[in-house]
């Protein structure tokens, strides 16, 4: 009976015009209709989560209000509230193809937290100044953004991919679960670490950068000079680098460390005997 019951579902969605199902997305929605623009004004926030799909593009602003350029059904699907501070942006259903699914976000305050997820595509057009801020990208969201800020911490998961231009104090990457991270830099301190597959690639300039891979996963820092670093690597993960001065660097499980250059003051090597290796590269 439940068979049946699946068939006759997938029958009628396909010979109803109206059906909102895409294929290619289970439970999902596609664009239809024309495409149309409105305006939404917004409650202050500090925290904004997005999610299900949208390209969202963000704009530092006096008021906050949000523009939303998409076929005409996707407005029926649209969701945001403002909740203590949180502005949460979605959708009743992820959006897969459509001609326009596009919100440009004006916001006036300084962003403290950002969560982005389900296939978010987030970009800005100018450079972003914040003060201290919180990243979180999930399940195939995509962010490239430039920032101007005191401090960052980035947490990628689940196949998402985050593509950074900034300048910071401090700077925290942990990346894991096959996400990518490409991230140009000038910090003071940086700290890296990624797990189960992930990778992280980082170009620029730090005084300390303390890297740690592990499960298959690769940091790419041999274009990020570094006066200070500390590296481990284990279970096959891989790390390059670059020390101006110090290196201390610890190999195990079969964990590789590459360094591109010889440290001027101080260099300390331990290489386990489980496999792990450490070598001057040039």
């Amino acid at each position: 009976m439940k068979t049946i019951s699946i068939l006759f579902f997938a029958v009628s969605c396909l010979c109803m015009t109206s059906c909102k199902f895409n294929i290619n997305y289970p439970g999902g929605i596609e664009g239809e209709g024309d495409v149309i623009s409105e305006r939404f004004d917004l409650k202050s926030f500090n925290n904004l989560e997005l999610e299900r799909g949208w390209e969202v593009i963000i704009i530092p602003s006096s008021t906050n209000y949000m523009l939303v350029e998409a076929n005409e059904n996707l407005f029926e699907a649209l969701e945001f509230e403002t909740d203590s501070g949180t502005l949460k942006i979605g959708a009743s259903k992820s959006i897969g193809k459509a001609e326009a699914k596009l919100i440009t976000l004006y916001f006036s305050e300084n962003l403290e937290r950002l969560e982005v997820s389900s296939g978010v595509k987030l970009t800005s057009i100018d450079d972003l100044i914040f003060k201290n801020l919180i990243m979180e990208l999930s399940s195939g969201s995509n962010v490239d953004l430039s920032l101007e800020l005191k401090s960052l911490n980035l947490q990628t998961s689940s196949g998402s991919e985050a593509s950074l231009n900034l300048n910071s104090d401090d700077l925290s990457v942990q990346s894991s679960s096959g996400s990518t991270v490409s991230i140009e830099a000038n910090s003071i301190t940086t700290t890296a670490s990624a797990s189960s597959g992930s990778s992280i690639t980082l170009r620029g300039e730090t005084n300390q950068l303390d890297v740690n891979s592990s499960s298959g996963s690769r940091i790419n820092s041999k274009n990020f000079e570094a006066n200070s670093i500390v590296a481990k690597a284990s279970s096959g993960a891989n790390i390059s680098i670059y020390p101006l001065e110090r290196l201390e660097a610890n190999s195990s499980s079969g964990g590789s460390i590459s360094y591109y250059n010889t440290p001027s003051e101080n260099l300390i090597v331990n290489e386990s005997n489980s496999g792990g290796s450490i070598k001057l590269k040039r």
